[in-house]
């Protein structure tokens, strides 16, 4: 099975920066084959692939070993062109988050209102890559487009998110 995603998905990403959420590193462990393809089509637009420290973290805890930690440290290497910075400008974006959030926050991670942090600190040109669709709603965040990955139980469905200023 391989990722079913727009025809237009690499012409929009051509160029700029896709952060990954913690689900999409745990997604590439299940089926790293399917992941590594599409991760080498994101690097043949030149799209470089970036996150966070705390997605990092949330993926590499509970190792049940120190060989199963070095080998999820090694997917992490395997993927992860650059980790952007935490900055006070992103602290400042989640508190705004916990506002526009409201209720709806209440039972969020602290890592995916970082991530939602980081994209607003570069509108209009990082893009999140994540399975949580619903952590990223569409009155602040864009819905760019759509990825789904079917295997022999369900299709997995992903989004592609951006923040704009405007």
């Amino acid at each position: 099975m391989e990722i079913i995603k727009q025809p237009n998905l690499f012409s929009l990403l051509k160029n700029k920066h896709i952060l990954l959420d913690t689900n999409i590193l745990i997604d590439s462990l299940i089926k790293p084959s399917v992941f590594e393809s599409f991760f080498q089509e994101l690097r043949d637009n030149n799209v470089t692939i970036t996150s966070i420290h705390p997605v990092a973290v949330e993926f590499l805890q509970g190792a049940a070993n120190k060989e199963r930690l070095e080998e999820k440290q090694e997917i992490l290497n395997q993927i992860i062109e650059a980790y952007l910075p935490l900055t006070k400008d992103i602290i400042d974006n989640v508190y705004k988050l916990i506002e526009l959030y409201g209720a709806d926050g209440k039972g969020m991670e602290m890592t995916d209102f970082l991530l939602g942090g980081t994209l607003m600190q570069y509108p209009n040109k990082l893009f999140l890559f994540t399975k949580n669709t619903s952590d990223f709603p569409m009155n602040i965040f864009n819905f760019i487009s759509v990825i789904n990955f079917p295997n022999h139980k369900s299709i997995q469905t992903y989004g592609i998110y951006m923040y704009s200023a405007d």
